[in-house]
């Protein structure tokens, strides 16, 4: 079966981004993995091409994209019911007692990914949650280790969302557009994030990258949108 998140997201998603009122997240390294984030620095940065936030700092990399409205022949054509509720798995990978988290820290995220798709018809429902002590799998970058991980772990089939919290190797987070997952390489669906960047879990990130945003970066990529 077509992906799900690849035939019915276009008219949500553009409710979705019309929604959005700051830019999320992250600078893109050359050479990273697909749709990858990366804490963004100041020095520089706005020499380099980019996307800035509000204070200046450039978090998302210029892709050159450019935003289209939805074609004339789409239009109204969703359904006035539509609506989707996403089941989701939460995977806590941890390398001891590094990356651990609780349940209502995990429920805490959810919620926040909730709200931020919540004009998009879309909605996020946890179901579930692993917990996996493997100091491998916690370093691990896109490629490598990610497979064994996601092998071993990935739960249900292309409309559960599973979310991946490791160490985040050099990003805040990851995730692959339906299009790389339609294919035999499914079971790298999903999403990876540095745990740090859930809400109120850590102080490593305060005042940057801590209100959970970068797992609603990625969903937005994982529902086929692009930067």
């Amino acid at each position: 079966m077509k992906s799900l998140r690849s035939v019915l997201t276009l008219a949500a998603a553009l409710a979705l981004v019309a929604a959005q009122a700051t830019p999320v997240l992250a600078l893109a390294p050359v050479g990273a993995p697909p749709w990858a984030c990366l804490p963004g620095d100041t020095a520089g940065s706005t020499a380099r091409g980019g996307i800035a936030d509000n204070r200046g700092v450039v978090r998302e990399k210029d892709t050159g994209q450019v935003v289209k409205g939805i074609p004339p022949h789409a239009q109204g054509a969703a359904p006035t019911d539509f609506a989707v509720t996403v089941p989701v798995w939460v995977h806590v990978i941890t390398s001891g007692s590094l990356g651990s988290l609780t349940n209502a820290q995990i429920s805490r995220q959810i919620r926040v990914l909730d709200a931020a798709f919540a004009a998009s018809d879309f909605s996020f429902n946890l179901v579930g949650v692993t917990r996996t002590d493997n100091a491998t799998w916690y370093a691990s970058r896109s490629g490598g280790a990610e497979h064994a991980m996601k092998k071993a772990l990935k739960t249900g089939g292309d409309g559960t969302l599973n979310v991946y919290t490791t160490s985040g190797g050099s990003y805040l987070g990851w995730a692959y557009l339906p299009e790389i997952t339609d294919t035999a390489q499914a079971y790298l669906d999903g999403i990876v994030i540095d745990w740090r960047t859930m809400p109120g879990v850590t102080s490593d990130y305060a005042g940057l990258y801590d209100e959970g945003d970068t797992l609603v970066h990625e969903a937005g990529h994982w529902l086929n949108l692009e930067h």
